[in-house]
């Protein structure tokens, strides 16, 4: 009897069709701005008004569903009400009022919000937005506009923080993209995930069962419509506290228009040296009858400071100096045979970006020059590096300022004119150390993102930096 090919059921929602809820809103130009229709449907509408400054837009009136006036950003009146950011106007239903003028008095964003509604009133209402809450490590803000039979939301994103995974058994809702850059992850199908990256002006309709995650790719407001919100309908299927699949990768960070010149560290920043320099120090302090447990803590000081200070401190009878030119002969035979395999991807690349853009370049390390030239020969980077500080320049070592005051005196500029690449805590303090408004972006290649904090901003792959 012939075997039937294995037939593959769909649940849910189909993966490959789930991008047709992603959709960019007709934008209908005016002589006084241009206006959108976001969403409309049955259960809600929203509109957003972009009006120049004195534009008028006339607001018609709805007999079924009450609207509310929410003000984004500049300034309008309506009737006798004046409205600044976060201020609304609540606008009831069944009530017939002549057709209302929203007139700015500034370029200005205005969003309208309609639904049904159970309740009468006879009036208008100017309100502000309340219940504001910041969620998911404390630094994303949701703030709610109008909480009725349907409800209107503004959410903050910031950059690199991102949502739970989690989806709604009653709730559809609609996400607006007023500005920033948001990564989405839905998750369909049997169990996958796909993932979109949204810019201002699309939008996209979360249906009850899709679950769904967002985070900052930028610092990112949403402007949410949905029918009733209620939290008991909201279940999560992976915390906010997980690291976002996919965001990390897709950060991006450019550099300052004010910076001309970047600085780079050179262990773990061009080259992974921490396992050759490890083996080394094993085996030499291995004959002293010392283990890497021991040592380790002390692994951070410059050469200069290591082997005296572990003499010291073990009460070690011998001449340091003897055992740390072991290391540095050891060591620098097998720098020279592992640069290549060891360099820390994208790093080439990105110097050789930086440099084509004109930017000037400098390399400032702790360690010595002789290891200096064995990398930058081996990279190929000798021609494009305008200054090299290295251990046999300086009299201090980091986090003492010195490095980095040295190298920015060499290349005759403004310590806010400057960007250092670090991964390390000391060399970061090194940096700030010399002026808070050097721009240090750190790379997590030997240290955690919450040790790295100090930085002005943490990568986990030189792609991540926009040239």
């Amino acid at each position: 009897m012939p075997v039937n090919k294995t037939k593959v059921y769909k649940y849910g929602y189909d993966i490959d069709k789930i991008s047709r809820k992603i959709y960019k809103p007709k934008r209908i130009k005016t002589e006084w701005g241009y206006f959108s229709k976001l969403s409309q449907g049955k259960k809600y509408d929203l509109q957003q008004i972009f009006l120049k400054k004195k534009g008028k837009f006339t607001l018609r009136h709805c007999l079924n569903k009450e609207k509310l006036i929410y003000l984004e950003s500049g300034q309008v009146s309506i009737k006798q009400y004046n409205l600044k950011p976060q201020e609304t106007l609540f606008v009831p239903r069944g009530v017939i009022f002549k057709p209302l003028d929203i007139i700015s008095k500034e370029d200005s964003f205005v969003y309208i919000f309609s639904g049904p509604t159970k309740k009468s009133s006879n009036s208008l209402k100017k309100l502000k937005t309340f219940d504001r809450r910041y969620k998911d490590w404390a630094e994303n803000l949701i703030e709610t506009i109008i909480s009725s039979e349907f409800t209107g939301k503004k959410i903050f994103f910031k950059k690199g923080n991102s949502s739970s995974l989690h989806f709604h058994c009653k709730k559809t809702e609609t996400y607006f993209i007023h500005s920033g850059k948001l990564l989405l992850r839905l998750r369909a199908g049997q169990g996958k995930d796909k993932f979109f990256v949204l810019k201002p002006g699309q939008a996209i309709d979360i249906t009850p069962g899709l679950m769904h995650q967002a985070g900052g790719l930028e610092d990112t407001i949403i402007i949410e419509i949905s029918t009733r919100d209620q939290d008991t309908d909201s279940f999560i299927v992976e915390s906010e506290f997980m690291e976002m699949p996919r965001l990390k990768e897709n950060l991006k960070i450019q550099i300052p228009q004010r910076v001309k010149n970047i600085l780079f560290d050179m262990d773990d920043v061009l080259v992974c040296t921490r396992a050759p320099d490890r083996m080394v120090k094993e085996t030499i302090f291995a004959s002293l009858n010392l283990k890497w447990s021991q040592i380790i803590q002390y692994n951070h000081l410059a050469m200069r400071e290591l082997f005296p200070k572990i003499f010291q401190e073990f009460n070690i009878k011998d001449d340091p100096q003897k055992y740390a030119n072991l290391y540095f002969r050891a060591y620098n035979k097998l720098l020279a045979d592992t640069v290549e395999e060891n360099t820390v991807p994208g790093v080439i690349g990105l110097i050789k970006k930086l440099s084509k853009k004109n930017y000037r370049l400098a390399l400032v390390t702790s360690s010595t020059f002789g290891q200096a030239k064995i990398i930058c020969q081996a990279l190929h980077l000798e021609d494009l590096f305008e200054v090299i500080i290295t251990a046999n320049d300086i009299t201090h070592s980091k986090p003492h300022p010195e490095p980095y005051q040295k190298a920015i005196n060499k290349l005759g500029v403004k310590p806010e004119e400057c960007a250092v690449i670090e991964n390390f805590p000391t060399g970061i303090a090194s940096a700030k150390a010399v002026s808070k408004n050097v721009f240090v972006v750190a790379i997590t290649t030997t240290n955690l993102k919450k040790d790295l904090k100090e930085a002005d901003f943490v990568i986990d792959s030189f792609n991540q930096i926009e040239v």
